[in-house]
């Protein structure tokens, strides 16, 4: 699989995601710390769904990226596997979404079941375009479908991110 003309853009992705989740991980200390002041000590439902989504969503831009920049590697696999981790997370956050339905906590409802069903839907691409790589190493086409998907995942895992810091506004989107 040639990924030259690829190269600058995975390093940049390799680098920015690993950045990205470092700042992740201080903006959920941050919210843990406002938790923990407002007497809750533990993360609702919404903060552990952006918290997640995000951290699987930079953690999959990382390690296809990452893998893609060894020689000679097949990047379907490496993103067949974390489109299939995307999933699961995606499911059990809906099974955990689902539960609290009935419960006052579940007030942004609506909205996690949007995003959730967004996530899904990259991830289900992701593993498409995946065995189409793993089948046609060599597609540029899927190459450029599989580069959109990171962006896509990028564009999410920081909508999250941002969302997670409590700095987003209550109204709906």
């Amino acid at each position: 699989m040639d990924l030259a003309p690829f190269y600058d853009f995975l390093i940049a992705c390799v680098g920015a995601s690993a950045s990205f989740i470092g700042l992740l991980f201080v903006a959920l200390s941050l919210v843990l710390a406002r938790d923990d002041d407002a007497g809750v000590g533990s993360l609702e439902f919404t903060d552990r769904r952006l918290a997640e989504s995000a951290f699987t969503a930079l953690a999959n831009v990382f390690f296809v990226s990452l893998v893609a920049l060894m020689p000679t590697t097949n990047i379907g696999w490496v993103a067949l596997v974390m489109a299939l981790v995307g999933l699961r997370t995606a499911w059990r956050l809906f099974v955990q979404a689902r539960a609290l339905k009935k419960s006052e906590r579940g007030r942004y409802l609506k909205q996690d079941i949007f995003w959730i069903a967004a996530s899904t839907l990259v991830y289900l691409f992701e593993g498409v375009y995946a065995v189409l790589l793993i089948v046609h190493p060599n597609s540029l086409s899927d190459l450029d479908v599989m580069t959109s998907i990171i962006i896509a995942l990028f564009a999410t895992a920081l909508v999250r991110s941002w969302q997670l810091t409590g700095i987003r506004t209550e109204e709906k989107l």
